[in-house]
């Protein structure tokens, strides 16, 4: 009997040492799995982001210029259908800097910064094109000067 106590007492104090190892090294692998599925998922998020907001940029470019396009049109056939279609580009423009705000507020100055100066070259193409229409061809050149 006094054998097993012996025994007991040193596989305990074997056995004790490498359990404490195990289980540090589950906890610890399951606190680094879980900061890496964090990770992983706060760059799934953040890459949508700015996947959208890349979808969004270049959505603005082109309706920029399809805006420059619609107005030169008008100015240069004296129809004046285009305002409208130009118009609901400018709007949808806003919609999508509205977006990119709401999702960046931190970009928010930047953007606006853009609307103003989008909204300026909405301004000069819209005279442009109704000083085409109201004044002629020289009234129209002049401002066209100016874009």
């Amino acid at each position: 009997m006094n054998n097993d106590r012996k025994f007991t007492g040193i596989k305990a104090k074997i056995l004790t040492p490498i359990l404490i190892v195990v289980i540090v090294t589950v906890i610890t692998s399951a606190v680094s799995i879980s900061s890496m599925l964090k990770m992983q998922n706060n760059m799934r998020v953040l890459q949508q982001k700015t996947i959208q907001e890349m979808e969004d940029i270049e959505q603005i470019r082109y309706q920029i210029l399809h805006t420059a396009e619609i107005l030169t049109d008008v100015s240069a056939t004296h129809d004046g259908a285009g305002f409208e279609e130009a118009a609901e580009f400018r709007d949808e423009i806003n919609t999508l800097i509205d977006g990119i705000i709401a999702r960046d507020p931190s970009k928010s100055a930047q953007w606006e910064s853009i609307r103003e100066q989008y909204q300026g070259f909405y301004d000069m193409l819209t005279l442009m094109a109704n000083t085409y229409i109201n004044e002629g061809i020289d009234a129209g050149n002049e401002i066209m000067e100016q874009v």
